[in-house]
């Protein structure tokens, strides 16, 4: 199994794609969609790639910054990422950029699990 299948298999969201087309070996599953497709796009701008793929380097790394929270070092490399300008501090714009797709991702849970309540009031179950 590809690295990027592996990455996408244990954090990205299901709408998420890899940026190459290893689709067939990665068989199309993905993750719990604990990082939005925002976050994952940011990781590739701003970690080493060869077009379009992170090395096992790069994945480690991440990985590890993910696994390791609470690390200065994670806390270090995670900045790095929120930081979209490049200034050293995070402003609101920052904040927007990630805080749009988390909204927007929870109107879409929210109007499922409405549907869905709606059904069941109604009577209507799911084959």
């Amino acid at each position: 199994m590809c690295v990027l299948c592996y990455f996408d298999l244990c954090y990205c969201p299901s709408h998420v794609v890899t940026n190459d087309d290893d689709d067939d070996v990665c068989g199309g599953r993905y993750g719990s969609g604990t990082l939005t497709s925002v976050f994952i796009d940011r990781v590739f701008q701003e970690c080493l790639t060869y077009d379009g793929e992170m090395d096992y380097k790069t994945y480690l790394d991440f990985v590890l910054a993910i696994e390791n929270r609470k690390e200065p070092p994670s806390l270090q490399y995670m900045f790095r990422l929120l930081d979209v300008q490049n200034k050293g501090c995070l402003n609101i714009f920052d904040l927007n950029y990630f805080f749009r797709v988390i909204i927007l991702l929870f109107i879409i849970i929210v109007l499922k699990y409405m549907s869905r309540a709606r059904f069941l009031k109604l009577g209507v179950t799911h084959g």
